[in-house]
């Protein structure tokens, strides 16, 4: 009898032993599976310099982030015409007088000392004088190989007329771009973005806020080209004209990383506001950006990941596209106020200046 109590006890124990692992066991997963929905913070890549990075990817099948999955490579965008400043003057003169109109309105939101001011000859004293704007923000344009299709460029005087069926913004979307009479006076997509950046640094550099600008493109996950026109911490300088004229349509559209990459840098910044503007003219797309290139489902929702990321760590975003179609996919990416449709690519300077007042103005932290 004692034997059997004895095995019995022994069984019960061994019992308890194994349901104890398995509770434990449940516990380890429950804690651990939220892991795989969260990303992982940029790590440097290892044997690719100093400026290469990994970023985790939203991987919507798998409900799960891909660690470390695309390597980014941070480049400092170097040129040599430094006319460009001067031309977008020469262009959009009206335009440059509405632009320092409108943000000679904008207020500046909190005081800063200033030392050793003078009253009179002799005395100095401190006071508060209200000229700061706790803003940083940066652009971060679309540099793929859409962007060098022609538009017709209104500033160079009337257009020849085009055939009633004629569309030249529906570039892309149905295998080769349209084309452009050869009457009409016509520019790049690519030259009218950077031009409306150029307007938009000189008029930041007036109102004192702090601002980038980056371009992105890429060829596959292990090579997501972001690339540095201006740092925040860089002063307004030929330098910036340079390398803004370098701006070149490049390859795809990985816009995932390039969102994580920007909005780490902006995150750094010790501004309290901090706004990512995101200027495209199409879809997230690249030749591996999901496993089925022709399916856009995988790059949209990581993007729309990417996005939410951003406002997680208080960075307030807001995407641009100059693509007509750019509804159908940019309500799956973001919220109806956090983007804008512009039918007319001309029209992108003006709507950068409205995007950007009203950003900076609203309060809060990134959403």
């Amino acid at each position: 009898a004692r034997i059997w109590s004895s095995a019995w006890t022994l069984l019960i124990l061994v019992n308890l032993f194994w349901v104890g692992n398995s509770v434990i066991g449940r516990a380890v997963a429950g804690q651990m599976t939220p892991a795989s929905t969260r990303p992982a913070p940029a790590r440097p890549a290892a044997h690719d310099g100093p400026r290469s990075f990994l970023y985790d990817e939203w991987d919507t099948h798998a409900q799960a982030y891909r660690k470390a999955w695309c390597r980014v490579h941070e480049h400092r965008l170097r040129g040599d015409d430094f006319a460009l400043i001067n031309a977008g003057r020469r262009r959009n003169l009206p335009l440059v007088k509405q632009v320092r109109r409108q943000f000679s309105r904008i207020k500046p939101e909190s005081w800063r000392r200033v030392h050793r001011t003078s009253d009179g000859d002799e005395h100095l004293y401190v006071h508060r004088d209200c000229g700061m704007r706790e803003v940083a923000t940066a652009f971060l344009v679309d540099m793929s190989a859409p962007t060098d299709f022609p538009i017709p460029d209104p500033a160079a005087g009337p257009a020849a007329a085009e055939p009633a069926d004629h569309d030249p913004y529906v570039w892309g979307r149905y295998g080769a771009p349209v084309e452009v009479s050869p009457a009409t006076p016509q520019r790049r997509v690519i030259e009218v973005a950077r031009e409306a950046l150029a307007l938009m640094c000189e008029a930041l550099r007036s109102l004192g806020d702090s601002h980038a600008v980056y371009g992105f493109s890429g060829n596959g996950r292990d090579n997501v080209e972001f690339n540095v026109i201006k740092d925040c911490d860089d002063a307004l300088s030929p330098r910036t004209w340079s390398a803004l004229a370098a701006m070149e349509p490049r390859r795809s559209t990985r816009m995932g990383p390039a969102i994580r990459h920007a909005a780490a840098k902006l995150a750094r910044q010790p501004m309290r506001k901090k706004v990512l503007i995101v200027v495209s003219d199409g879809y997230p797309e690249d030749r591996d950006y999901g496993p089925d290139r022709r399916n856009r489902e995988y790059g949209i929702l990581d993007t729309a990941r990417a996005l939410q990321e951003a406002g997680h760590a208080g960075v307030s975003t807001f995407c641009i596209t100059i693509d007509p179609a750019g509804h159908d996919y940019l309500r799956r990416m973001c919220a109806a106020e956090r983007y804008m449709v512009i039918d007319n690519v001309a029209a992108l300077p003006a709507e950068l200046t409205k995007v950007y007042r009203a950003l900076t103005r609203a309060s809060g932290r990134g959403r």
